[in-house]
């Protein structure tokens, strides 16, 4: 246990007083609150529509949003890093940066699209 107070007090001095470390201790906090807030909506919210549709049609609403997810990733093709170093970088060029990280993310929203049809008439070919 005194390893972990020793650990605090040499954060808090390096940190350069008590002030800056008590606003790094709110911003946690904050942060902290607002994960658990989100959380727990979440779960109220599953639950009440899981009681509200019933096994069977929460089941094709649960398969529908992870199938959606799987597909959604394309979306994204993890450029978020890519475009924040850039635009760090070259702060010069952030509107074709900007653009440029727009097109990319468009065409892979609509690759996904059409990814996720196919896939779904390949499955289910009858199924509306």
């Amino acid at each position: 246990m005194s390893k972990f107070v020793n650990h605090i007090r040499s954060a808090r001095e390096r940190l350069g007083g008590n002030s800056e470390f008590r606003r790094i201790l709110s911003n946690i906090g904050w942060l902290s609150i607002d994960k658990v807030f989100r959380m727990s909506v979440g779960l109220l919210t599953s639950v009440w529509i899981a009681r509200f549709l019933g096994p069977d049609q929460f089941g094709s609403l649960s398969f529908s949003i992870a199938f959606t997810a799987i597909f959604g990733s394309l979306a994204n093709l993890g450029i978020d890093s890519l475009v924040v170093r850039e635009l760090i970088r070259d702060s010069e060029q952030q509107h074709s940066i900007l653009g440029s990280a727009f097109c990319i993310r468009l065409g892979g929203a609509i690759a996904g699209i059409v990814s996720a049809i196919c896939v779904i008439l390949l499955m289910q070919p009858g199924n509306p």
